[in-house]
């Protein structure tokens, strides 16, 4: 008689697909990109109303790692509770996706400026949309891991 073959389970690959370790990971790497030497002019420009920010990129990648840092060690603090994994994957693919349309280059023709801008174009809707999303699925799932209770068995 012929045995299957044993199913491979590799506990480091189920470790790699948790949550908290996928954003840990991208927390890291924006903690990199914010270390990396840069050139002067590589800032963002922000106008609002009487007032122009000019924030540096490092600063901003390091402001993004501490804010997904955050939301990580929320997930690791919670595993203990009975939240839905596919809402935890979906509030991390919003939290990609909101970071791939954040950094996309803005087309030479299209004003950078904010000031007096009353229609927002499609992409800063789109951005924010996908931002506003994430956190409500992040939120949902939370209060309802609460509700459920915890795990049984740990």
């Amino acid at each position: 008689m012929v045995e299957p073959l044993p199913m491979i389970k590799s506990s480091f690959l189920k470790t790699l697909l948790r949550p908290e370790v996928i954003l840990i990971l991208l927390a890291a790497g924006y903690a990199i990109a914010a270390l990396l030497p840069s050139d002067a002019s590589s800032t963002f420009d922000i106008h609002l109303h009487d007032t122009y920010y000019v924030i540096s990129h490092n600063y901003a990648f390091m402001c993004i790692a501490l804010a997904i840092a955050v939301v990580a060690i929320i997930y690791f603090l919670t595993r203990r509770f009975r939240q839905w994994k596919l809402l935890k994957y979906i509030h991390i693919v919003c939290i990609v996706v909101f970071q791939l349309l954040w950094l996309m280059p803005v087309s030479p023709n299209q004003d950078q400026s904010w000031e007096g801008s009353v229609n927002p174009s499609l992409s800063d809707i789109l951005i924010a949309a996908v931002l506003v999303l994430g956190n409500l699925v992040f939120i949902i799932n939370l209060i309802a891991g609460f509700i459920r209770g915890k795990k049984k068995g740990i």
